[in-house]
Order: C-alpha cells, then structure tokens, then sequence
C-alpha cells in the first residue's frame, strides 16, 4: 500500500501553529516500513518528498527569525533547492491507495481534489475539533470564505477514516458534524516530547509566584475569567504574585483585549506579553510557577510541553491533554479556587514519562490507515 500525504495546505500557509507541529512530528517520526509520499505543489507539477525532507520542510517556520509574509516564498524556494521527482495532478490521482490530509485546510484547491478522490480511492483525514462550527463566536474568517470552512468540515464528516487527536473531538465528529458511526473513527493522541524533559526551577520563597496563560486572547481559552479571578484573590491575600499573559489579541471579541489592558493600566500584577518567539515562551513557561489552562480546547500540547519543562499545570474545563495528565503533573482546579490554593509539590521526571510520544503517535497513525485501508474496522 502506497500512501499520499498532501501538503498543499501547509506550503500555502507556514505559520508554525500547534497544527502543523502535529504534522512536523508526524513526518519526523514516520516509520520507514510504511510506504508514503509526502506532496507539495512545484511549480506546475507536485514534487514527491520522502518524511525526512517533509519534516525538514515543515521545520523551517518553527526556527526560522523571518517574518510570517516571507515563509511561503523560502517554502517555496526550498522545494525547488530539493530536485524531489515531480508528477502531474492528474497522476497524482491515480497513484495512491490511500490519500491522506493530516492538516486543518480551508484552500479550496486542495478541498476539491480530496472530493475528487475520495470517489475511487480510500481518504483519511487528522480530526483536530469542530470549535469553528460549534463556537464560531471565537474566529473570524475572511469574507467569502465561510463556504470553504463548511466544505472542510463537511469532509470531515464522510471521509473513510478521521483519526482524532481527543474523544473531544470524536464526540465532536460524531454528534455535532453528524459522521456515521459506520465510518473508521478513532483516536490517537498526539505527543509532546519535543520539548526534552527539564527538572522543575527550584525558586526562593521570597520570589513573586507567576501563574501563566498561553495562548490567544479567544474566549474559549476564558482569560477574562482567569483575569477576575486573579484579582479577586489579590484582595483577600497578601501574596506576592504575578498574572502573565503570554499571546496574540483577540480578533473578535476586542473587550476581552481591553480588560486585561485595563488592569495593567490600573495598576495590578498582570503582564501581558505578545508576538514572543518560540525560544522566549519556552523560557517563560519554564520560570513560571504555575501553568494555567480553561476553557475548551480540542487537545492542548502547551500542557504537554509545560509538563515536560517542570511547570505544573492546573485546568478546567474541556481540556483533553491536561486531563490525560492529570496527577502526572496537570491538576484539576476551577478559576474560583486556583489562586487560593497552594501550589501543588513540583513535579518529578516520573511525571513526565506519562507524556505522549510522538513516536508512538505516528506509529499508531501508520498503522491505523494501513489497517483500515485494508479492510479493518473502527
């Protein structure tokens, strides 16, 4: 069985997001015994990477310092500077027995020829969540292209297998997005260990204590309840702490943007820093002293690597890694009690082997589409 992993959407759009980690290590740790070709667009043709170029590839906008806008060009340069044999899109169709779309996508090219091939040929798609449909209030789209997001997630809906990151997702694929049941449905979680494991900071006493929040500003991710709750804790105690807001604005909902800046304005123990490069949050969520994760998310690998960098993590909510963690260094606390609480004792290395593979993750993925190709069932 031969397999073919398109990349289109990803030459489109590097912008080294938790997504296209997912697919980075998924082409770094592709077993050598499982056939694959990995596909990108090259100039009129499509070139056939082998994983170790792919991930090679997929590498560059995880480490290079250039500016978003300049990574399609230098992806693109890069794809010619491999002289990887090239076929026709109409070849390519023909070519494979299973076609396989591991990232989110909403470019129309590559939506159409999944359709096209999905009439003869088996197709599986990474199943990440369902959030912009069942929470669009989080994400804005660009004008005239809801009908794409539609057709993506309609795809992951009929597709022959969907592997899903959480049984978030899959609850998600089942019941919101309406998938058969009798279609392959599983669940495969991502890793984490491309952070290597870190013994916890020892920090003195008399150090201010730094509760940190990753991500963008969405309300999903509920930062303004963590910001209430916070300074709520600061007038009933005398305990020197920080709240570090580590992330890009919200697009949408722009009073949540004000309310931190409100706060910083007025005066309280709150930072916010964004457009941090990948070096610095690594270094900021390893001096923190706590790492915090609400609201709902369709995996959530920054709990993973905070894991791996000796940060504890407290969570809530719809939090899929955390809850694979929990007692392995991720405990469950709501908003209201998290800044009342003691820290937890800081985690050991023991912790950390609980922490998925990406190893296993591709081998697991690998094999899941060889089996189903061939006949298996969910």
């Amino acid at each position: 069985m031969t397999i073919g992993i398109d990349l289109e959407q990803f030459v489109t759009d590097p912008f080294a997001s938790g997504v296209q980690r997912v697919v980075q290590y998924l082409a770094k740790e592709w077993p050598k015994e499982t056939q694959a070709d990995w596909i990108v667009p090259s100039e009129a043709n499509y070139a056939l990477l082998t994983s170790e170029q792919a991930a090679a590839l997929i590498t560059i906008p995880f480490e290079s310092p250039m500016h978003v806008s300049e990574l399609p060009g230098a992806i693109t340069q890069a794809i010619k500077n491999l002289n990887a044999p090239t076929i026709t899109e109409a070849e390519l169709e023909s070519r494979y027995d299973l076609w396989f779309l591991p990232e989110v996508c909403y470019t129309p090219k590559v939506l159409k020829r999944f359709e096209r091939i999905q009439k003869t040929t088996t197709t599986a798609m990474i199943g990440y969540d369902a959030l912009p449909m069942s929470d669009p209030y989080n994400y804005k789209f660009t004008p005239g292209s809801l009908a794409t997001v539609s057709e993506y997630f309609r795809l992951i809906a009929t597709t022959n297998i969907l592997l899903c990151i959480s049984e978030f997702t899959k609850d998600q694929a089942l019941t919101f997005l309406r998938r058969s049941p009798d279609l392959t449905t599983e669940v495969i979680h991502p890793g984490g260990d491309h952070i290597p494991a870190q013994l916890p900071v020892t920090n003195a006493e008399s150090k201010t204590i730094t509760y940190l929040r990753l991500g963008t500003m969405e309300a999903r991710k509920q930062p303004v309840e963590i910001l209430n709750a916070f300074l709520q804790s600061k007038e009933n105690r005398n305990r020197n702490t920080e709240l570090h807001f580590v992330g890009a604005p919200a697009r949408v909902d722009v009073d949540i943007n004000f309310a931190i800046e409100r706060a910083i304005n007025q005066g309280a123990p709150v930072r916010w820093t964004v457009n941090a490069s990948d070096a610095q949050v690594t270094q900021l969520v390893r001096e923190a002293d706590a790492f915090l994760s609400y609201g709902r998310e369709g995996y959530g690998i920054p709990v993973l690597e905070a894991i791996q960098l000796g940060t504890p993590v407290f969570f809530d909510g719809t939090q899929p890694a955390a809850a694979l963690m929990q007692g392995h260094g991720a405990y469950k606390t709501s908003i209201d009690h998290v800044f009342q609480a003691p820290l937890p004792r800081a985690i050991t290395s023991s912790d950390q082997e609980h922490v998925p593979t990406w190893n296993d993750y591709a081998r697991k993925i690998a094999s899941s589409l060889s089996h189903a190709q061939q006949g298996g069932s969910s």
